[in-house]
């Protein structure tokens, strides 16, 4: 995963500091069991936060934005459900091979 487009979806400002904090805080809780699950629990739980407020920001405008905007943030849900994607396909792989 490219970290440029990575570290777009984790700033993003549809994301409020509250799911932050939560995603924080599953890191922390799972820190006994494995450190690497718990990063990579946290990135997928971003990432997938991210790809749903984008989805919502589209249904909510559907019918009232130009056709620009449109494209733009079809674009970002593209973006941001590869990022998904392959935030779990890493989150799996871990696990299998873990065994975590």
């Amino acid at each position: 995963m490219s970290p440029t487009i990575y570290r777009h979806a984790v700033s993003h400002p549809r994301i409020p500091k509250d799911d932050m904090r939560r995603a924080g805080e599953a890191l922390q809780a799972e820190k006994s069991e494995c450190s690497e699950k718990a990063r990579l629990l946290a990135k997928y739980k971003i990432a997938a936060l991210d790809y749903g407020r984008v989805v919502s920001v589209l249904s909510e405008r559907a019918g009232v934005m130009s056709e620009e905007e449109y494209v733009r943030i079809r674009d970002y849900i593209e973006v941001a459900h590869v990022i998904t994607d392959r935030a779990r396909t890493m989150l799996d792989r871990h696990v299998a091979e873990h065994g975590c």
